[in-house]
C-alpha cells in the first residue's frame, strides 16, 4: 500500500477517535450539568441563596433555623401535604375552656368507625381525672371522611361531646402523620396549661393513676419523650409495601431510633419544638412515630428515654377490641 493511500485511512481513525472523545466529553459535561443543578435544587450554597432569595422566600414559608435543618434532608419536589390537608384546618375542636388548669392531656388518635370504641375508653381508663390533686383530660384525634366508613354515628357524637378535634383530611391510616401532626399542632396553639401530653392509638389501655404519680410530682418538666414500649434502632427504611417512602422524600437508609407504639409522653417544650418542626415537613411518610419521635426528635437534638414497663398496654385492634379493653380495664384495677 502505499504512503498517499495510507494518509485517508489514518486520517479517518483519528476522526473517528476523535469524534468518540467529544461524545464522552459531551456526556460528562451533561450529566455534570444536571446533578450540579439537582444538587443546588436540594441544598443551595449560600452564594445561591442570597442572590435568589426573593424567589426562595415567595416558594416556601419562613421557618426557625432548626426547621431548615430539618427539611433540607427532604425533595422540594414533594409537597408538604400531598394535597390531601392540613394539620392546621380543624373542621371541630374542643373548646377554649378544655385545657384550663389540665396538667396532662391524653390524645387518642382514632377512627371515624369507632364511636363504640370511644365510649369505652370514656368510661373506662380515661375516666381517671386527678391523680395527687393533678387533672387528666383525654381528646381524640380524627379526620373528617372516610370513603370507606360514611355511615357511622359520628354526627351524633359530634354534637354530644366536647373531646373531639376533627381534622380537615381523609381519616386514613395513610393519613396517620397528618392525624398525630394536627393533635400537636392544637395542642401548641389551643392548649396551653398541660405540662405533658401524651399520644396514643385507641387500642391501647394507659394506667393514668402510675403515669400521674411518675411524671406528675417531677419538679421539672422539660426534655422529656419517653416511649411507652422499646425503642427502635437501625430500623431500615422500606422503598415497597404498605410503610414504604419513597427516597425521594427521604433519602436515607436507615431511621434514628424510634419510639414503637403505642404511645409516648412529651413535656410541653418537646411537643411545641416537634410540632415546629412538622409544619415545614413533608406528610408523605406515614410511619408517624419514625417521624415524629425518629427524624424530627433527633433534629432538635433530643435522647429517648421509656415510660416504666406496664404503664402502656397494646392490646391491637380487632373486632374483640372492646372485650379487650374492658377485660384489661377490670383487671387493671385498683392500679389504675
Amino acid at each position: 500500500m502505499s504512503s498517499n493511500t495510507k494518509v485517508p485511512h489514518v486520517l479517518s481513525k483519528v476522526l473517528i477517535l476523535l469524534s468518540f472523545c467529544v461524545g464522552i466529553y459531551i456526556y460528562i459535561m451533561e450529566r455534570g450539568i444536571f446533578t450540579f443543578s439537582k444538587c443546588i435544587k436540594t441544598t443551595p450554597p449560600s452564594e445561591t441563596l442570597e442572590e435568589n432569595q426573593s424567589n426562595l422566600v415567595a416558594k416556601q414559608p419562613e421557618v426557625p433555623s432548626s426547621a431548615e435543618k430539618f427539611s433540607v434532608q427532604f425533595s422540594d419536589e414533594t409537597s408538604h401535604y400531598h394535597n390531601r390537608g392540613s394539620p392546621s384546618k380543624y373542621v371541630q375542636e374542643p373548646s377554649d375552656e378544655f385545657c384550663k388548669n389540665v396538667d396532662l392531656l391524653i390524645m387518642i388518635k382514632s377512627s371515624r368507625n369507632h364511636s363504640k370504641q370511644r365510649d369505652v375508653i370514656r368510661n373506662t381508663w380515661t375516666s381517671v381525672h386527678n391523680v395527687l390533686n393533678k387533672t387528666i383530660r383525654a381528646i381524640f384525634l380524627l379526620g373528617v371522611y372516610n370513603p370507606d366508613h360514611q355511615s357511622d354515628s359520628l354526627a351524633a357524637e359530634l354534637k354530644t361531646r366536647q373531646d373531639l378535634l376533627v381534622g380537615d383530611f381523609v381519616d386514613s391510616y395513610e393519613n396517620l402523620t397528618l392525624k398525630s401532626s394536627m393533635g400537636l399542632r392544637w395542642f401548641a396553639e389551643s392548649c396551653r396549661y398541660p405540662t405533658y401530653v401524651i399520644l396514643g392509638d385507641d387500642d391501647t389501655i394507659m394506667s393514668l393513676t402510675q403515669i400521674g404519680r411518675s411524671y406528675l410530682i417531677r419538679s421539672s418538666a422539660e426534655n422529656v419523650l419517653h416511649c411507652g414500649d422499646k425503642v427502635i434502632r437501625n430500623a431500615r427504611v422500606k422503598r415497597k409495601g404498605r410503610w414504604s417512602i419513597s427516597s425521594d422524600i427521604y433519602p436515607n437508609v436507615r431511621y434514628p431510633p424510634y419510639c414503637n407504639g403505642p404511645c409516648f409522653i412529651m413535656s410541653r417544650d418537646v411537643t411545641v419544638a416537634i410540632s415546629n418542626q412538622l409544619m415545614t415537613s413533608p406528610m408523605d411518610i406515614t410511619v408517624d412515630d419514625a417521624l415524629l419521635t425518629g427524624i424530627v426528635r433527633d433534629k432538635i437534638g433530643l435522647q429517648l428515654g421509656t415510660i416504666p414497663r406496664g404503664f402502656c398496654r397494646h392490646l391491637t385492634n380487632s373486632p374483640l377490641i372492646i372485650d379487650k379493653i374492658l377485660n384489661a380495664w377490670t383487671n387493671s384495677k385498683p392500679d389504675t
